[in-house]
């Protein structure tokens, strides 16, 4: 079944195109072709010109419309039955190029013309440009004698090499990206198509010479519409192949002015029956932006038959007669048919309006009330009530969330519950000068507990609006802080030499109200200007970026706790290095059997036969199932399992064995940090792609990973 919406969208271009790409590029250069075939045999049986008959068998032979590659031996029988006026086209998709071949007389000599040329222009190039691109067709010619061409040798050489071509894809003529460095390749954007024009044609020169064949500029309107899918939506180039190849065979055989006017019509015609199409299968705004783009070309062939020179204008009045009337007869049925559509939808949209009586009738005069009556009989059966107890006082009290008393108990308990735990946080016991490594570690992780606890409630807000509330909870926070740097610090004196993080200047705003607050204040800030003043790296922290003078680095290579990561570092290495080995030999025995594939291609000869429908039928052709097997082979890709530079591999390892004090340590610091250090919410930034504990090649091998 053909592709409608996938054809309407590639031959008109409207405004609204689809997000990604279409599904199955061939069906729609299939449907296009088909298209352009049925519109060439309505002209030509029209104007009765030979002309189109070379061009009926340039679009039957064309290769790489309807099927991405093709076969050698067909381009071998298509070259034997080359004529003087046949065109034979080619494109090869995976290298962004299409190549026109055919004959030509040059003082009773006979050549054969190689013209190449690019199929679809750059995203960059179609986004920069404002409206569309001008492209002069073809991009390079080149032509050799006819025996040369002839010649066996040539031939078989030359169609293994664009059978091969039209398959295999070059990372070297892949359009790249920039990122972080690197330059990897960008499958989204189109190819660069130097393996012909750069590659064959200079060899073709050489063979023959290079020759400037007339240009034929052309309008070339594409767009880059992606959203979230992989792979954006982009004009099919086979279109493009198309429509260059059937204007230059044109403007060959009837000349330059009555070529292309031959060709406007052409297109006229496809558009034409198009709308027919279209009347009926697509919403009535499509069909109305196809009438107007036909419309418009109409128009544009009027003004330009009344500056064509005479000969022209004869073929312009001859086209106006035949094929411009059948454009004009779709265009009225097409435009009936859109106002009837448009009739219909007002009819059903219009709101109707019943015309009010002058008097209600007597049924709209009483109250029915079939809801009230269970209601009415329980009231008139409920007993009397007693005058004995109409004076007395009701004394039982509303609840409590009904008074004013429960928004000031809630404050209030809010901050009692604070202060609780203020109070618990202040009996935290700090390092002691003789406490071991260990009951330093168990403290600094106890420290960091309370940290955690004080920072994770909402509670302290409510200090938001008080600031002498606010400073005092600031500071019992740093002096938490502080107590929990003394443990870190003596447990790992490499600590000392990189800066605290927190200036102690920026406690200075603090509203304190008590003299033994701004003492505790001043113990803080003391320490602060301590540990600044004796660190050895002053524009470093624990929280900074990978760097040769990293906390990460620098515990890895010099720290007394540090062998067991460096020891993890080897073993991590070693198991990166077996991986590489093995997809090595991996991706050795997959080129190989890539090689034999492509062996048993290039000797085989596709079998394959046609359906009623025209559809390809691939039972038995053991070609095609080469073909599809060498397609189908993947391999994954080894990826090192540390970064290569020092200072970064030094990080990641620590990240994988960091103590459980060190880790939370900086969790406390950089919590410290985001809660009170920011005046504001930070901005929102994307979720990682993945994180580290998710790596599975760095997994450790009780969790079944790799080491």
């Amino acid at each position: 079944m053909e592709p409608f919406d996938s054809v309407f969208n590639h031959l008109v271009l409207p405004v609204k195109l689809p997000n990604h790409k279409d599904p199955d590029p061939e069906a729609t250069g299939a449907a296009i072709l088909t298209r352009l075939k049925n519109a060439c045999q309505v002209v030509a049986k029209d104007t009765g010109d030979d002309a189109w008959s070379s061009i009926k068998r340039c679009l039957g032979k064309c290769k790489g419309i309807a099927e991405a590659h093709f076969d050698a031996q067909h381009l071998l029988q298509d070259w034997a039955d080359l004529r003087l006026d046949d065109l034979c086209l080619l494109r090869i998709s995976e290298q962004n190029a299409a190549l026109l071949i055919r004959r030509d007389i040059q003082n009773e000599e006979h050549f054969v013309i190689f013209e190449v040329f690019e199929t679809s222009p750059s995203a960059k190039d179609v986004l920069e440009s404002a409206n569309a691109l001008e492209w002069d067709f073809p991009g390079r010619a080149a032509q050799i004698p006819l025996h040369v061409f002839q010649h066996a040798s040539f031939q078989e050489n030359m169609s293994r090499f664009l059978e091969q071509a039209a398959q295999e894809p070059l990372h070297r003529f892949a359009a790249r990206a920039r990122k972080a460095g690197a330059t990897p390749v960008e499958s989204r954007d189109t190819t660069d198509p130097g393996l012909l024009t750069q590659f064959l044609m200079p060899i073709l020169e050489a063979t023959g010479q290079s020759i400037d064949t007339p240009k034929l500029r052309k309008r070339v309107r594409d767009d880059v519409s992606i959203s979230s899918a992989d792979f954006p939506w982009r004009r099919e180039p086979s279109w493009l192949a198309l429509r260059v190849a059937v204007q230059r065979q044109l403007c060959l055989s009837m000349g330059n002015e009555c070529g292309r006017a031959s060709y406007k019509f052409l297109i006229c015609t496809m558009l034409a029956r198009l709308l027919k199409d279209c009347v009926g299968g697509l919403s009535p705004d499509m069909t109305f932006v196809l009438r107007a783009k036909l419309c418009r070309r109409l128009a544009k062939l009027e003004q330009e038959k009344s500056k064509a020179s005479g000969s022209a204008c004869g073929v312009y009045q001859k086209l106006f007669d035949t094929v411009g009337v059948q454009c004009e007869d779709i265009i009225g049925k097409a435009s009936r048919q859109i106002e009837s559509a448009w009739d219909n939808f007002k009819r059903t949209t219009t709101r109707r309006i019943p015309l009010l009586p002058s008097r209600a009738n007597e049924r709209s005069l009483y109250l029915t009330l079939p809801r009230s009556g269970d209601h009415l009989r329980n009231l008139l059966l409920q007993s009397p009530a007693n005058p004995a107890n109409a004076n007395r006082l009701d004394l039982s009290l509303p609840p409590l969330e009904k008074t004013v008393v429960h928004p000031v108990s809630e404050l209030a308990a809010r901050y009692f519950k604070l202060a609780d735990l203020e109070s618990n946080v202040q009996q935290q016991p700090f390092l002691a000068a003789n406490d071991s490594d260990q009951a330093g570690q168990s403290r600094c992780l106890a420290i960091a507990e309370s940290i955690f606890v004080l920072l994770a409630i909402d509670e302290f807000k409510s200090y938001t609006s008080k600031p002498d509330q606010m400073s005092l909870f600031i500071l019992r926070v740093f002096e938490l802080w502080v107590g929990m740097d003394k443990c870190a610090v003596k447990v790992c004196r490499l600590l000392g030499d990189y800066h605290p993080l927190f200036p102690a200047e920026a406690l200075d705003v603090l509203h304190l109200a008590d003299l033994s607050a701004m003492h505790r204040l001043q113990e803080v800030q003391s320490y602060l200007k301590m540990r600044r003043n004796s660190c050895k790296y002053p524009d470093e922290n624990i929280l900074c970026r990978p760097s040769t003078n990293c906390f990460a680095a620098r515990y890895l290579q010099e720290d007394e706790n540090g062998r067991p990561m460096r020891q993890l570092l080897e073993k991590i290495e070693e198991h990166s290095a077996a991986s590489r080995a093995a997809k090595i030999l991996e991706w050795e025995k997959a080129c190989r059997e890539y090689d034999d594939l492509s062996e048993k291609i290039s000797s085989g000869t596709c079998v394959c036969t046609f359906n009623s429908d025209g559809s390809r039928s691939v039972h038995g052709c053991a070609k095609c199932y080469h073909r599809r097997v060498r397609k189908r082979m993947t391999i994954k890709v080894h990826e090192d399992f540390l970064p290569a530079e020092s200072a970064q591999k030094s990080t990641v390892v620590f990240e994988l064995g960091i103590p459980p004090y060190l880790q939370a340590y900086r969790h406390a610091t950089w919590k410290v940090l985001h809660k009170l250090g920011h005046p504001g919410p930070a901005l929102k930034a994307s979720s990682p792609i993945m994180l580290l504990k998710s790596y599975s090649q760095l997994e450790p091998p009780t969790t079944g990973g790799r080491l």
